[in-house]
Formats: C-alpha cells, sequence, structure tokens
C-alpha cells in the first residue's frame, strides 16, 4: 500500500524527521559521554553537523534533479528510468556524506589542537545509521510511488 502525499508534505517530513533524528542522535551519545564523565559536546555536535548538512543536500538534490525532473518529462520516461536515477542519486548523496565524515577525519584534529576522536566517531555512528534510515525509508517510498505511476508507452509519447 503506498500512501500518496504531496511533494511539499513529503520533503518536510523528510528535513523534519532528518533534523529530529539527528537532534535525538547527537542528545543520545552526548548524554551517555556525560553521563562517563566526558565534555565533549564540541565533537559530537560536530559530527551532527557533519552527518546532517550532507543529508539535507541530498534531499535538495534528490527533489530538484530526480523528481523535479521526472515531473517535467512524465511523458518523456518510463518510471522505471526514473527510480533508477533516483537510486543513483540516493548514492550520490551516500557519498558525499560519506566523504564529508572522511574529510572531517582528516581536517579536525589539525583544526582543533584538543580535539577527541572517540566520542566524534561514536557520534557519527549513532547519527549516521539513524539518517540513513530514514533516507533509505523515503527512497523505497519515492521507489514505490514511482512503480505505482501508469507507466509511459509509445502510444502516450
Amino acid at each position: 500500500m503506498v500512501v500518496n502525499l504531496s511533494r511539499g508534505v513529503l520533503v518536510g517530513l523528510q528535513v523534519g524527521l532528518l533534523l529530529f533524528a539527528a537532534l535525538v542522535g547527537g542528545g543520545l551519545v552526548g548524554g551517555l559521554l556525560q553521563s562517563q564523565g566526558s565534555q565533549n559536546w564540541r565533537e559530537v555536535l560536530i559530527a551532527g553537523l557533519i552527518c546532517l548538512v550532507p543529508s539535507l543536500v541530498s534531499v535538495v538534490w534528490n527533489e530538484w534533479l530526480v523528481v523535479g525532473r521526472h515531473s517535467q518529462n512524465v511523458k518523456a520516461a518510463p518510471s522505471g528510468a526514473a527510480s533508477s536515477v533516483q537510486a543513483m542519486s540516493a548514492l550520490g548523496g551516500m557519498g558525499l556524506r560519506m566523504g564529508a565524515v572522511a574529510i572531517g577525519i582528516v581536517l579536525l584534529p589539525k583544526i582543533f589542537s584538543d580535539w577527541q576522536t572517540k566520542p566524534f566517531f561514536y557520534s557519527v555512528l549513532v547519527v549516521y545509521v539513524l539518517l540513513l534510515v530514514i533516507e533509505t525509508s523515503f527512497l523505497l517510498y519515492g521507489l514505490k510511488h514511482f512503480a505505482s505511476l501508469p507507466r509511459a508507452s509509445s502510444e502516450n509519447l
């Protein structure tokens, strides 16, 4: 069963859930670290932002380049082509997130002399997994939505 949501509601829901997951993940890791006597909120916050910003860019990228292009060319391409483009967009977003984390791993210890890597990795792990679950859920929704659209045939072109 595919629930039809308007694009604006879907994007708003996805952005809201991504922000909520980043806050929950960062708060969870920060709280656990604080209960152990560690005061590494800077590392937790930066890790959350390093995961969140590429995820939000990925949402915008998917909305403008994939969904927007598909809605303009509904009759030009079969829905299977649109779903494969959306899947490639999701892979590109994943590469963007992994690249941002890799750059952070290299640069942040050089920028901050007292940088603590362990809290950063814990935060990246928790926030990244939460954001990945949300993005995968929305990707699957999008693929089901595209699959439920009437297929373009040579008669409709």
